[in-house]
């Protein structure tokens, strides 16, 4: 319980207080879904860290120069507030790159990805941001599988279908609007460019959602032309892969390239 002494009771919240301050930096970066007890948790955690880390460096620090402990508690609190905020970054950064999933996935016969059942489209729409995100929630066979970045198609109620590439994805704070670009309208067989930078689509008027790949879109062909869209096999079969995708590619025509780490 907290102290009824004022002294005692600012002592107590200080040395809680660089935990959730650390992962309230991380909330504001990603959306992190903890429930109450967890957010609690990880904060305790974070502030013990901090504190732990903040003393062991000082009290090195202090030896080397010969100083007092009074003199550098001042020193060790604002360490503790400084690394609390750089475990709160780390946080943000696994959470929000799967870094635990991925970690587990690693187990043989062991397949998780991480969504919840309120929201499972704010993770799917997340993941067809980039080309490598797309694998762990592609489950087709080798036979028809295509490692490439997926276009978003929306069937949208009362005006058209539309497909383009995820700009700007919903979250949970504002789960309501997608941006797609570049983007086409579909009419039945005929696709168009969106004449614009793209289209911004309200998701409760979404019928159904679908992930393209690039290689088979025709939107991509109207914007990009003959290129080719990059694709991203691991690195187990990168090779193999490659050189069965091109090997169908005139020599007039542009290969298949890897892409780039932030595709």
């Amino acid at each position: 319980m907290i102290s009824d002494d004022p002294k005692k009771a600012i002592k107590f919240v200080a040395a809680f207080l660089p935990g959730f301050i650390g992962l309230g930096l991380a909330s504001y970066l990603v959306d992190l879904r903890f429930g109450e007890l967890a957010y609690a948790f990880i904060s305790i955690a974070i502030s013990v860290a901090s504190f732990g880390i903040a003393s062991l460096a000082m009290r090195q620090w202090r030896a080397k120069k010969r100083k007092s402990a009074q003199a550098v508690a001042t020193a060790e609190i604002v360490l503790a507030y400084v690394v609390a905020l750089v475990l709160g970054i780390f946080v943000s950064v696994a959470y929000d790159d799967d870094w635990v999933i991925t970690a587990v996935n690693k187990i043989p016969f062991v397949s998780l990805t991480k969504t919840t059942q309120d929201h499972p489209l704010l993770y799917v729409l997340k993941k067809s941001f980039t080309c490598v995100a797309v694998r762990p929630i592609d489950a087709r066979e080798n036979n028809t599988l295509v490692y490439t970045k997926a276009m978003v198609r929306a069937i949208v109620k009362d005006y058209a279908t539309v497909e383009g590439f995820i700009r700007v994805y919903p979250t949970e704070l504002d789960p309501a609007q997608v941006f797609l670009s570049p983007a086409c309208k579909i009419d039945g067989k005929k696709t168009t460019a969106i004449p614009g930078p793209g289209v911004l689509v309200q998701t409760e008027n979404v019928i159904a959602w679908e992930l393209i790949d690039a290689t088979a879109s025709e939107c991509w062909k109207i914007h990009y032309g003959s290129k080719p869209p990059c694709l991203c096999p691991s690195e187990e079969v990168k090779d193999k892969y490659m050189a069965r995708m091109n090997v169908e590619r005139h020599e007039q025509q542009d290969k298949y390239q890897l892409c780039t780490a932030d595709k």
